[in-house]
């Protein structure tokens, strides 16, 4: 069942997100989950944005490979 799955899937990944570091996850958290600005967010840490965006992305690639999700490999050209 679609729904069976999507919510075991938002289970793993809730698993994730409670393994990360405390700031890591705040920040997931702050984002994802109450939609957050990432100036918002710079501000409640003392950091520019783009740092919240560095650790956002960095986080992210964390949790995928934690979860056996690989990015697609790009073709040389």
């Amino acid at each position: 069942d679609e729904i069976a799955q999507r919510q075991f899937d938002l289970n793993k990944i809730e698993a994730e997100i409670d393994k990360l570091e405390p700031r890591e996850k705040a920040i997931i958290r702050s984002r994802f989950m109450e939609e957050i600005t990432l100036e918002e967010v710079g501000k409640n840490h003392d950091v520019s944005h783009e740092r919240i965006r560095q650790i956002e992305k960095r986080t992210i690639e964390k949790i995928k490979c934690s979860l056996g999700i690989k990015p697609p490999k790009l073709k040389k050209v």
